[in-house]
C-alpha cells in the first residue's frame, strides 16, 4: 500500500493540472441522463486517471462517476471521482476537486483528495493517519456554538429533502453556519482538517465520500451514516467529522 501513495499523488496532481487547462476555456457541457450536468473537463481527467491507474495494477477494478461500476466484483477497487464540484467548475466558482480511493471489499484503505487551485493534496492510509501536502491533520475541536458544519443534497431524492431538510432545521439554530458550497469530497477534506466542524449529506453518489470518509476517521473523527452505521457503498446519508459533534448529531439532529 505504502509504495501505491506517492504514485496516486502524482496522478491526482497530474489530473488536477489537466483540469486547469480547461479552467479558462469554453466547456463542452452536457446533461445527464438522471440529473447534473457533465463537461469534457470530467471525461478528460477520467480518462487519464483510469490510464494511469490501470499502469499501476490492471488486476484492480474501478467505480468512476462518469463511466460507472466497472470493479467485476473485484476485491480491490479504485473509486473516482474526477471532478467533484462539476457544476462549479463550469460557472468558474472556485470550489472542486479531484478524489482518488482504494477499497477493499468496500472498505476504503488509500484516500486522496485534490485542490488543484490551491494545491492541497489530502492523503489518508488506513490504519496510519492523514496528511495535507505533508502534515500532519486533526478534526476540529471547537464548541457547538462555534461549529460552521457543510451540507450537501443529491439532485434526485425520494422524499424530497432539500433546504427543507428537517436535519438542517435542527441543526442549524445551534452552529454559526451551515454551507452548502458544492463539492462534497472537498467538504469531507475540510472536515478531516479542521476547516469545518463536520460535513453531513443525503444520497451523494460512493465516489464523492470514498476518499474523504477515510480521511476523517484517520484525523481522528468519525464517519458514519445518519443512524451511526458503518458507511459501504450503498450508503444513504453520511456524518462525518468531530467525535463531540457527531455525538451530537446523533442525538439531536435526526428525527
Amino acid at each position: 500500500m505504502q509504495k501505491l501513495v506517492p504514485q496516486v499523488e502524482k496522478i491526482a496532481r497530474a489530473a488536477g493540472d489537466l483540469l486547469l487547462e480547461y479552467w479558462h476555456k469554453p466547456l463542452q457541457i452536457e446533461q445527464k441522463l438522471q440529473a447534473g450536468i457533465v463537461t469534457n473537463a470530467d471525461k478528460a481527467s477520467e480518462e487519464f486517471i483510469v490510464t494511469e491507474l490501470q499502469k499501476l495494477d490492471s488486476t484492480i477494478g474501478f467505480w468512476a462517476e462518469e463511466r460507472g461500476n466497472l470493479s467485476n466484483n473485484s476485491q480491490w477497487c479504485w473509486v473516482i471521482d474526477p471532478l467533484d464540484g462539476t457544476t462549479n467548475f463550469a460557472y468558474k466558482i472556485s470550489y472542486f476537486c479531484i478524489s482518488i480511493a482504494l477499497t477493499c471489499e468496500g472498505v476504503p484503505q488509500l484516500g486522496v483528495i485534490y485542490n488543484p487551485l490551491t494545491k492541497e493534496l489530502f492523503v489518508a492510509q488506513k490504519e496510519a493517519g492523514a496528511l495535507c501536502n505533508g502534515k500532519k491533520i486533526t478534526v476540529a475541536q471547537r464548541a457547538l456554538a462555534d461549529s460552521v458544519v457543510a451540507a450537501s443534497f443529491p439532485y434526485i431524492d425520494e422524499h424530497n429533502y432539500g433546504w427543507c431538510d428537517p436535519v438542517i432545521v435542527n441543526i442549524w439554530p445551534h452552529v454559526t453556519e451551515v454551507r452548502y458550497v458544492g463539492s462534497a469530497a472537498l467538504d469531507l477534506a475540510y472536515a478531516a482538517s479542521g476547516v469545518f466542524d463536520a460535513a453531513f449529506f443525503r444520497r451523494v453518489g460512493w465516489w464523492d465520500i470514498a476518499a474523504g470518509m477515510l480521511l476523517v476517521q484517520e484525523a481522528g473523527g468519525i464517519a458514519t451514516d445518519y443512524a451511526g452505521v458503518t458507511l459501504m457503498p450503498d450508503y444513504r446519508s453520511i456524518i462525518a467529522g468531530a467525535s463531540s459533534f457527531v455525538s451530537w448529531f446523533y442525538q439531536n439532529a435526526v428525527q
